[in-house]
């Protein structure tokens, strides 16, 4: 029997998951802009395709088959190839400090995306994640928490964030407007 929990298979997830949309158009982006100055400079010739070029530049970069086949933790290695094909130094410079992302990091970016989502139910969301941290952790620096703590945060929130929107569409009449923004109980 494993003792596995949600908690750890999103940490597992957030570094073995594929890429996210978002990741790859900006991948896509700054393949098609190397791969452009490229052929401009004469380094590529004119019957190379784009795509093939661009998994080849991945395969290079990362080992994988594709845009497609990377996940979370390739993206900075396949950002700092293309960076280098460009000339940019600051980029592929930026790249290399971020190889390898640590958990922790994933989770506290995770958590700011869901603080973000909840505003529209949470008044101050960050705050209400500050105030779980003291009660729960001891802490308010929400920076100095593990990974496996981060993400039971972002699971308060979201959970707290669904049942008041739940809660909302029970109470909503036909033609209401938007959804006001509540704060939690004893929060100032």
């Amino acid at each position: 029997m494993s003792d596995r929990t949600v908690i750890d298979d999103c940490i597992e997830g957030a570094a073995l998951g594929f890429m996210d949309p978002k990741e790859r158009d900006n991948l896509d982006r700054m393949a098609r802009g190397a791969f452009d100055m490229l052929r401009r400079s004469g380094s590529i010739s004119d019957g190379v395709q784009f795509e093939a070029w661009r998994d080849d530049q991945v395969r290079q970069s990362c080992e994988r088959d594709g845009l497609f086949q990377a996940r979370h933790e390739d993206y900075n290695y396949i950002r700092g190839h293309l960076a280098r094909l460009m000339g940019n130094a600051t980029t592929q410079q930026a790249a290399h400090y971020r190889i390898p992302v640590e958990p922790g990091v994933r989770a506290l970016a995770a958590l700011r995306r869901e603080c973000d989502d909840a505003q529209d139910v949470i008044e101050r969301p960050r705050h209400y994640v500050v105030k779980i941290a003291k009660a729960r952790f001891k802490t308010s620096d929400v920076k100095r928490l593990d990974a496996r703590q981060l993400w039971g945060l972002v699971m308060d929130i979201r959970r707290c964030a669904q049942r008041r929107r739940k809660s909302f569409e029970e109470k909503m009449k036909p033609g209401q407007p938007c959804l006001p923004a509540l704060a939690p109980e004893g929060m100032p």
